[in-house]
């Protein structure tokens, strides 16, 4: 260790030794504690601080405020009148800490940051180096790590705003901030447009309008007033041609995009940005391909996907990652959707992605299968790198599907079968190898119900059955697709014929069809005539299928 090194340390150690005598009595060591304030660009209040939570968590790991308040022999509420300069050393990042901003501070865990002390041990800069900010792409990225200590709470309302601003006073001379500024909007209108802009850069073209209000503006009553100038076209953005609205009536959901105009004022010399694809598109589902549809569950189902959506909405996405992680537990989410065909599995992963703004990288499992030994599983196993790559390079990770995949997560054949049940087994043994170790989100549909392998059953974190739907909701289904049925009709509907929201969706297609071939109004009795025609399933008998 360097002599600078070993000179922090005694000072903190002094610093540590003295206080537990003398309290916030810091005669005797105030020439330690000018020093280290230099160190971390702070008061001498600071480094007392600082000081205490270096030398305690080394030795205890993460402390509360009680602990420090043990250690200088006071009351834990005489260190609340310390809460700006605990704030200081967690927003400079000088201190880790576990806790919300919606708790009680004597509630929040701290220790000493891991880089700093790496830093101290090295090199004997206790300040944790800034990333140097000398273009757009930089300042994006310091501006989107603000965003994310907002979205982590580690900043309140006020102090996530002054950052933003603080930022843009420090960083006039890029050229996008002068464009920026040139525009001359208000506060407000400044922090969502960056939000855009961030997304935009993270590979989104469009940005899911309620999300992006919820990680900009404090409290609902802003959220909705800002989004009613949006969606009514008053919102100087808007007027100025810098973003737009994207589908969607009032009540629905809507999306936001910079304009070709917005991004030409904005970035200039640095189109380039935009006009570089993050990943080859083409291999995925994108949100805005998505349609929006309405989809009818049972109770039990409906409460399982809300809770999915919840889960899967970008900021929560990011604390439950975050949490997960300081529990030392696995980042990767697995859901699997299984039950009778029909039953809307497929599209409700298409709607959970349009609903938290995911794309959907879909595999197809017939690609890859290969008559070469060893080729398939060498096919599977690039599958899930390549996620594995996109996942580590995206701030919105896609949802990788698995659809219809009923062969890979059926029962693995016993030992001494076929080659080609040899080769399906291994191709399981590396899924189920992935998905111990999956970062990312992976949802699979089959229709299996009572085949599915036991070893898979255990690597899904999450399981939900879909069941044909009840009288109820088959009346609801029924009513959604044809709009021209009275309840009666529906609920009539749904009593007699026994089918799944898919079989419903085919009989009210052919029923359009058949319309518009014929210049036919609404005709119950055609209705019923499709249903007799596609009843294979009936609350009076069961018909097969055959030629």
């Amino acid at each position: 260790m360097k002599h600078n090194e070993q000179i922090f340390i005694k000072q903190v150690q002094n610093i540590s030794k003295k206080s537990k005598e003398k309290g916030f009595n810091t005669y005797g060591f105030k020439k330690d504690l000018d020093s280290i304030a230099k160190k971390i660009c702070g008061t001498r209040d600071q480094a007392f601080i600082f000081s205490l939570i270096f030398c305690l968590s080394l030795n205890k790991g993460n402390i509360k405020l009680n602990d420090i308040a043990e250690h200088l022999q006071i009351e834990t509420i005489d260190l609340l009148a310390r809460y700006s300069d605990v704030r200081f050393l967690i927003i400079n990042k000088l201190v880790d800490f576990d806790g919300r901003n919606s708790e009680p501070l004597t509630n929040y865990k701290f220790c000493v940051n891991s880089k700093l002390l790496e830093n101290i041990l090295q090199n004997n800069h206790p300040k944790i180096e800034k990333a140097d900010i000398s273009d757009t792409f930089s300042f994006l990225i310091a501006v989107r790590e603000i965003f994310d200590d907002f979205q982590n709470e580690i900043y309140t309302y006020n102090e996530f705003i002054d950052s933003v601003f603080n930022l843009l006073n420090d960083n006039k001379s890029i050229e996008f901030v002068r464009s920026l500024n040139s525009l001359n909007i208000s506060e407000y209108n400044t922090i969502f447009l960056l939000k855009v802009i961030i997304e935009r850069i993270d590979g989104y073209s469009e940005t899911d309008l309620s999300s992006a209000l919820e990680e900009c503006f404090e409290g609902k009553r802003m959220q909705f007033q800002f989004k009613k100038r949006i969606v009514y076209g008053t919102n100087e953005l808007i007027r100025k041609n810098i973003i737009k609205l994207v589908d969607g009536r009032f009540y629905s959901d809507k999306d936001i995009s910079l304009t070709e105009h917005g991004i030409k004022i904005l970035f200039k010399n640095d189109l380039k940005l935009f006009n570089a694809k993050k990943h080859d598109e083409s291999n995925f589902l994108t949100p805005d391909k998505i349609s929006k549809r309405n989809l009818y569950y049972n109770q039990s189902e409906e409460e399982q996907i809300k809770f999915l959506t919840k889960t899967l909405h970008k900021s929560n996405y990011k604390r439950i990652l975050s949490n997960l992680g300081k529990h030392n537990y696995p980042k990767g989410i697995a859901i699997l959707f299984y039950g009778f065909p029909g039953t809307g599995k497929t599209e409700t992963v298409y709607q959970l992605a349009k609903k938290t703004g995911r794309s959907i990288l879909p595999v197809d499992i017939s690609k890859t299968k290969s008559m070469w030994f060893g080729e398939s599983e060498k096919k599977i196993k690039q599958i899930f790198d390549d996620y594995r790559e996109i996942v580590n390079n995206s701030n919105h990770p896609p949802i990788l599907l698995f659809n219809e995949a009923d062969a890979v997560f059926s029962k693995r054949k016993d030992i001494g079968s076929s080659g080609v049940d040899k080769t399906e087994n291994a191709i399981q043994n590396i899924i189920l190898e992935e998905l111990e170790s999956i970062n990312g989100i992976l949802i699979a549909t089959t229709n299996l119900t009572h085949n599915l392998d036991k070893a898979f059953e255990r690597r899904f974190l999450y399981k939900i059955e879909f069941t044909k739907p009840s009288v109820n909701i088959k009346s609801r289904i029924w009513a959604d697709h044809i709009k021209d049925l009275k309840p009666s009709q529906a609920m009539e509907l749904a009593n007699r014929f026994d089918f799944t929201g898919g079989q419903i969706a085919n009989i009210a297609r052919k029923y359009i069809m058949n319309n518009v071939l014929n210049n036919l109004s609404t005709n119950f009795n055609n209705i019923v005539t499709f249903c007799e025609q596609e009843g294979f399933y009936t609350n009076n008998n069961k018909r097969k299928i055959g030629f």
